[in-house]
């Protein structure tokens, strides 16, 4: 005999969608009267609701609707059937399971006015910070199965309100369909999508819930190009993952890595140990949700317990500039996992070691040949230190050098930050150490011609060896960076004018976590300015973000490659380099055009 669905029922006998739908009365949600049959139970046409007319014959199967996979649409529904074709439609639903088990659940058929889904999170990035639902009229079994054409609508998780898309409805209406997401998600322990109908008295009908599939939480080490076949989709379109996957195939090296999945349904996966007595500390960052309150997770981990600040007091030389948050790696993981699931129902993070550099650097390919820039320790491409900068030709000739001492130098020791101030040595190269470089690196610049590397060199000489540590930012082919811009000191092209006004000594605090696409908005001034600063840093992008048109910089040193330089040419700010002299004699308002000789001048009437 079937089973009144007023209350859970055994998923293994009777199937998910069954289970979900006793679940739903039981907790006093309005739900079409329905009936479930086993796997193996006849269905016959004899009459099982009193007073329905017409009926809904719907799958039920255990593989169905569970939280590996929903099988959404993939079986046959039945609407509108009368009492004497029951058998007959529960026969076809069954034949559309092509022999897999199936059970049975008949409804009571409601002629609804708007159909729906809905679901608890943005169901494209496991947001929780909003969630989405999807409307037609009528009846909503091919919005289900994809022949309908829905309006899907975007609702603000913590005020209800819709952020895209046309509601049809009232503003209850649609709070009444959040609460109920927020009820069930949690009923269920982790996000759920429901469908739902709206019938003729105006009344809200849950007509199913099932959990949202979530990517299987897990640690993959990411030590060879066939590791990454197994990966995630949320974890392999990842541009830092997709790095790796490509540089593993080109044969360029990386230090050992591994990628961390964590989901709100599932506990934190093991985490396992990795010890290395080669490593300097670790990274750990957030890939997915790849901000939360609009900053990107990062930190630096220790390896053990070695007491840095023993080894640096007695020097004066050395500061400790960052210190780990917390005690291991492990711990960093588990944290900053756990960030991620603070905003999304899914946390994806990536932890690598970093190897202690005695040489960093970024490299480009630009006009059949190759920009080199290098520094001493880390922290590149964020523009705190002064680099030198190499042209290398296609047929690895060192076309040109521009060598620079270097004033303050970033050193990991055990996930410690220790900067070093008056280094005794410099950051330059021999051709064949530049060339080694570019060697190491071609396969994957060959590949992707218009990326920007950034790498490190473990010790200069033959000992040394060279590894990929991350894409860096890189201009857009439009805007046409030029090598001879290294020789005329011109950072990014154009023309600004304006009263000077000098950040030097002022400029930041050397944020060792900032990040390019960070969202952060500074004070600029009304009317176009020329600024001088030390070096092109990141610590300026606040302020070239509230800057009006017409503003331009002038630095005492700067990378070309830099995050901050790189953003310059992609506003069309003109940024130049000139030595500290000439800067010091510039008028109260100049004129800065790089296609003038000179290219700074004070303006005429000043």
């Amino acid at each position: 005999m079937p089973r009144e669905l007023a209350s859970a029922v055994e998923p293994e006998l009777y199937g998910w969608k069954a289970h979900y739908l006793g679940l739903l009365a039981e907790r006093g949600y309005r739900t079409p009267r329905g009936v479930a049959f086993r796997t193996d139970e006849v269905v016959s046409s004899t009459p099982y609701l009193s007073g329905a007319e017409f009926f809904a014959v719907r799958s039920s199967a255990p593989s169905e609707d569970t939280i590996t996979s929903s099988n959404a649409g993939a079986y046959l529904t039945e609407l509108g059937v009368r009492a004497d074709t029951i058998e007959k439609s529960a026969a076809s639903v069954r034949a559309s399971a092509r022999g897999q088990e199936m059970g049975i659940v008949v409804q009571e058929f409601v002629p609804a006015v708007v159909s729906g889904v809905a679901f608890s999170i943005e169901p494209t990035n496991y947001s929780l910070d909003s969630w989405v639902v999807s409307w037609v009229t009528g009846t909503g079994d091919g919005l289900v199965s994809g022949r309908r054409q829905a309006n899907d609508v975007l609702v603000d998780t913590s005020t209800g309100n819709p952020l895209r898309g046309t509601w049809f409805g009232s503003a209850d209406l649609l709070a009444q369909i959040g609460s109920t997401l927020t009820d069930l998600a949690t009923a269920l322990a982790g996000p759920v999508d429901i469908e739902w109908c709206v019938d003729q008295a105006g009344n809200l009908l849950v007509l199913q819930v099932r959990p949202i599939v979530l990517p299987a939480a897990g640690v993959w080490d990411l030590d060879s190009a066939e590791a990454f076949s197994g990966l995630p989709a949320v974890v392999a379109g990842h541009p830092k993952i997709a790095l790796r996957r490509q540089a593993a195939e080109a044969g360029v090296l990386m230090t050992p890595s591994q990628v961390i999945v964590a989901t709100s349904r599932a506990h934190l996966p093991q985490i396992p140990v990795r010890h290395s007595s080669v490593i300097a500390g670790s990274s750990v960052v957030l890939l997915h949700p790849f901000t939360v309150d609009k900053r990107v997770i990062r930190e630096f981990a220790q390896v053990d317990q070695t007491d840095v600040d023993f080894f640096t007091a007695e020097c004066r030389r050395y500061s400790i500039r960052d210190y780990p948050t917390f005690d291991s790696i492990t711990e960093t993981e588990i944290r900053v996992a756990k960030a991620g699931l603070a905003s999304a129902a899914v946390s994806v993070v990536l932890e690598q070691d970093i190897w202690d550099a005695e040489i960093t650097g970024i490299i480009r390919s630009v006009n059949n040949s190759f920009l080199v820039e290098v520094g001493m320790g880390h922290f590149i491409p964020k523009g705190y230190v002064e680099t030198s900068a190499y042209v290398v030709s296609a047929m690895g000739a060192v076309l040109s050098r521009k060598e620079t001492s270097q004033s303050v130098v970033f050193h990991f020791m055990n996930g410690h930050v220790v900067r070093e101030i008056d280094p005794p040595s410099s950051s330059s190269l021999s051709d064949s150490e530049i060339n080694e470089v570019v060697r190491s690196l071609r396969p994957l610049l060959r590949a992707e011609p218009h990326l920007a590397l950034e790498f490190g060199i473990t010790r200069r000489g033959e000992s040394g060896v060279t590894y990929l540590i991350d894409a860096a930012e890189s201009d857009d082919p439009a805007v046409g960076f030029e090598v001879d811009s290294l020789e005329r000191g011109v950072v990014s092209r154009g023309r600004a004018s304006g009263p000077v006004v000098d950040l030097r000594g002022r400029e930041g605090t050397e944020d060792l976590h900032a990040h390019l696409y960070q969202s952060i908005i500074g004070e600029g001034p009304k009317d176009a300015t020329v600024f001088i600063a030390s070096s092109a840093s990141v610590d300026l992008l606040p302020l070239l973000k509230a800057c009006p048109p017409g503003c331009g910089f002038v630095f005492e040193n700067a990378s070309l490659l830099a995050h901050f330089a790189v953003v310059l040419r992609e506003r069309g700010v003109p940024g130049v380099v000139l030595k500290r002299t000439e800067l010091d004699r510039l008028g109260k308002v100049v004129v800065l055009d790089t296609e003038a000789l000179p290219i700074v001048q004070e303006s005429c009437g000043n």
